[in-house]
């Protein structure tokens, strides 16, 4: 086969055009209409259905080589957000796409809440990065692929968050024993949230509990984080653990108490199997006013009720010993009822 010089140049800039393309994304950014910010998790789609979905600041980057240097029309769609339709009812709008160029896309919020940004996982701002734009600030994501959902508290001057089970890129299955991070105070959340997450050697969010002794692969999930002075005044960071073969069958559970040095937890006392509520639980709140010096929690049996019906003093001694919990009840002091309940 004969190359003529012609058609080796053309050979070679086409590959030259085609890399460009494929490696130099256009940019799409979506932005609330009454407030400029990037909206994430808006989705795009063009007419043959080939999807894209905006990161944590809005952006979308579109780098599939056979859209480039062409008018493309891209449906508009994104929960709680709208954009508005064309002639033809269409929610969307065509956009001239070439390698480096860039389009702003205004939609109109229509619920209360603004949606921010996604605070864990990976490629939080894939499409940022990509398109060379700059990212809120860097971040210890602690290769966190996903995670159970969140428990707060403050504690030390820091707020200390923790999940339950979490994912990783190496394999399908993670860790089951809670993973944890730190922020600073005073962070301003329309930005973002600067996690420093508690890792491995290897840089994986690793477990906030040890191993379960005689049942490695059982999980420890915890709740009810509450930071409060022991005897000496020092403050101690509390939750209640866990420690489960699975969604139905409970090993053990206790309280948990958080060792500064190791970052980690260590057991502070073993419950009862079949104590039903005097411990710490859900989403603990301080009381206040009358109730000033106590923990509130919610009780057990009533797990999705929206307001405490439990408390505790607010010290770790207290928190430790069930016998200083007490619970709202309807029932008449003296009843039978009540006598029950009091003995256990």
């Amino acid at each position: 086969m004969n190359w003529r010089p012609g058609s080796v140049i053309a050979l070679i800039l086409g590959f030259v055009v085609h890399g460009f393309a494929a490696s130099t994304p256009f940019g799409i950014h979506v932005t609330d209409e009454a407030t400029g910010r990037g909206v994430p998790l808006i989705e795009l789609e063009t007419v043959n259905r080939v999807g894209y979905v905006t990161d944590s600041a809005g952006f979308a980057a579109i780098d599939d080589p056979e859209l480039m240097g062409r008018r493309i029309f891209f449906y508009v769609r994104g929960h709680g957000y709208l954009f508005p339709p064309d002639g033809f009812g269409s929610h969307g709008k065509a956009l001239d796409v070439r390698p480096g160029g860039s389009a702003e896309l205004k939609v109109q919020r229509v619920n209360i809440a603004q949606r921010l940004y996604r605070i864990t996982g990976e490629g939080i701002y894939r499409d940022t990065v990509l398109l060379g734009e700059p990212r809120p600030f860097p971040q210890n994501n602690g290769q966190v692929a996903g995670q159970d959902s969140v428990q707060t508290a403050i504690h030390g001057g820091r707020i200390y968050w923790f999940w339950g089970d979490t994912a990783r890129m190496e394999y399908a299955l993670g860790h089951f024993r809670m993973s944890g991070a730190t922020s600073p105070p005073g962070f301003d959340p329309a930005v973002g949230v600067p996690l420093d997450y508690f890792v491995g050697e290897n840089g994986f969010a690793r477990p906030m509990w040890p191993a379960v002794p005689g049942q490695p692969s059982a999980l420890v999930w915890s709740d009810g984080f509450i930071s409060a002075p022991d005897a000496s005044g020092r403050d101690r960071l509390l939750a209640h653990h866990s420690q489960r073969l699975g969604l139905e069958e409970q090993l053990a559970h206790g309280l948990s108490i958080f060792n500064e040095e190791t970052k980690s937890f260590d057991e502070l006392r073993t419950l009862p199997a079949d104590e039903p509520w005097r411990f710490p639980k859900g989403h603990p709140v301080r009381g206040r006013d009358a109730l000033e010096g106590y923990i509130l929690f919610r009780a057990e049996a009533d797990s999705h009720a929206p307001f405490p019906a439990v408390r505790a003093p607010a010290t770790v001694e207290a928190l430790a010993d069930p016998g200083q919990y007490e619970a709202f009840t309807c029932l008449r002091p003296g009843s039978r009822e009540v006598e029950r309940d009091a003995a256990g």
